[in-house]
């Protein structure tokens, strides 16, 4: 049997290790290139760690909480552009981490609901006038697949 305290650093370290991954990559460096879409400003896996900091400081969530709902929503970011990348289609990658990482909050954060689905149709209609609608709607299937995913371990990990 795992170690409880063993398991929660073990989501610390791998929360960090995406984090830097995803950050520090090139994924979205291409943004309105060859594409069509409206260049991007932020990158938005910055925009969820924001709202992701935002919410768990309004909640007062203490550090193994807010390094949990940290690591969910970044293997939710990580596992969406995992696919995604097959596609090579920088719309459906932002529609995918978008509808992942706004399904895993809402889950973990219904009651801020609002605030995460403002912040997911600001990101989705950005690409709406941009972007091929078939490759978005296909990056939201993914997104709502693999936060599905990561709901259904989340009732596990603890």
């Amino acid at each position: 049997m795992v170690n409880y305290h063993l398991k929660k650093d073990f989501l610390i370290i791998i929360s960090i290790y995406i984090a830097f991954i995803i950050i520090s990559s090139n994924i979205f460096s291409s943004f309105g290139e060859n594409t069509g879409t409206k260049y991007l400003k932020t990158n938005p896996v910055i925009i969820w760690n924001k709202l992701v900091t935002e919410i768990g400081s309004q909640e007062k969530l203490l550090p193994p909480e807010f390094a949990r709902v940290y690591s969910l929503v970044h293997i939710s970011l990580y596992d969406s552009l995992l696919i995604a990348q097959n596609y090579n289609n920088s719309n459906l990658e932002i529609a995918a981490i978008t509808n992942a990482a706004s399904g895993v909050l809402n889950y973990l954060f219904p009651e801020y609901s609002n605030q995460i689905n403002k912040t997911k149709n600001i990101l989705l209609n950005n690409l709406i006038d941009y972007g091929d609608g078939l490759m978005m709607q296909k990056g939201l299937q993914i997104g709502e697949e693999v936060s599905e995913s990561i709901i259904n371990y989340s009732n596990f990990d603890n």
